[in-house]
């Protein structure tokens, strides 16, 4: 933040399930950030960070003078999840999400960013999946449409708080303005081809001063006296992972996504899930050759019509987010099961939606 402003039982599910016959799991595909919800705290935020005071975070740092800011449940300060300085926001999963400036109007000078090392190095020519959630903060005044992923085989380091210009950067870029609700969290999913040898990742804004494209979100003045004039935006749960792209999931045999189980008694799907969702949905846009059947499934407790109508919600929600990332209706069969399929048991093992793709007219895919 600006430096003068700121002085005023899912392990337990998923191996169950992997033991059940009739189960097919993707290849695991590791998430190489280390902290991807920003919850590896050293303690808990009481005010925005200065740069006496860095982000509070043990895996993530600010590669420039620049100041990104911690927001958690853990306080009622300031920094507090869902009221804080910058607004108001639920975090996407756990307790916390980060804020940054990634640019103001029209004296674009000042900017943030947030990186970390990778668990692993990045391999030449392998396509690596970027999953992230973000939105402008509601206190924000403008959006923009210059907001970039870049990785560097060093860590970088630099002694200003402007833009990071450096040779050794490689861009995913993502086109910001496509973001501009600040009222529900924005998805975003993208690719990355590496060069190999990358191990750093940052995020921000990398376009030059000047350059960056901004829009209004609202006439009238923020609400934080330190927004007036930003471009601030607030990030959570980030997924840098590489699927086998030789066959990402199972052709012509059940499977399930880790992530996607359902509460008792309910059918909304958890925001945890959703960038798994969103790979199949892509892995589908790719490969039109293939359809889909999405089985819907209940626990024991309730009657057999209640519970084959509940399976068939949680079927249709997920044929639903679906379509919404562009798979077409007429491909995805939805199955309603209820109960019959139960191990007897009421958990969220049992409350779950299994996937078959079916291979239509045989391969024609980038996975080949």
């Amino acid at each position: 933040m600006l430096s003068n402003m700121k002085t005023a039982l899912i392990i337990f599910i998923t191996t169950v399930l992997r033991l059940l016959p009739g189960f097919a799991q993707p290849p695991s595909s590791i998430n190489l950030v280390r902290d991807p919800g920003f919850e590896n705290k050293t303690h808990c935020p009481y005010k925005f960070t200065t740069p006496d005071e860095p982000i509070p975070l043990k895996d993530w740092y600010s590669p420039s003078l620049g100041t990104p800011d911690l927001f958690s449940a853990c306080t009622l300060t300031q920094s507090g999840v869902p009221k804080n300085w910058a607004g108001f926001s639920y975090s996407i999963e756990g307790d916390c999400f980060i804020g940054m400036y990634l640019g103001s109007y029209p004296e674009d000078t000042y900017r943030e960013y947030i990186s970390t090392e990778l668990k692993d190095t990045l391999q030449q020519g392998v396509i690596y999946d970027i999953n992230l959630f973000l939105k402008p903060a509601s206190n924000s005044k403008f959006n923009l449409d210059s907001i970039s992923l870049v990785f560097t085989p060093d860590r970088i380091e630099v002694e200003h708080a402007s833009v990071i210009l450096d040779t050794r950067l490689q861009k995913a870029a993502i086109m910001g303005n496509t973001f501009g609700d600040p009222k529900r969290w924005n998805i975003v999913s993208t690719t990355y081809v590496a060069n190999g040898g990358e191990r750093y990742f940052t995020l921000g804004n990398f376009e030059i001063s000047g350059l960056s494209n901004y829009s209004k979100l609202f006439s009238g003045p923020s609400k934080s006296h330190m927004l007036t004039s930003s471009a601030y935006y607030l990030f959570d749960y980030v997924v840098i992972s590489s699927p086998n792209h030789e066959m990402p999931f199972p052709v012509d045999e059940p499977f399930f996504l880790e992530t996607l189980y359902f509460e008792f008694d309910e059918y909304e799907v958890r925001n945890k899930c959703l960038p798994e969702i969103k790979m199949l949905s892509n892995f589908l846009n790719d490969n039109p050759d293939f359809d889909l059947i999405i089985k819907g499934h209940a626990d024991v407790k309730g009657s057999d019509d209640y519970n084959e109508k509940l399976s068939l919600r949680r079927a249709l929600k997920v044929q639903r987010l679906m379509k919404n990332n562009g798979v077409h209706k007429d491909r995805m069969k939805v199955q309603a099961f209820g109960e019959s399929l139960s191990s007897g048991r009421i958990d969220s093992l049992n409350r779950r939606v299994e996937f078959e793709i079916l291979n239509k007219r045989g391969l024609n895919t980038r996975y080949k």
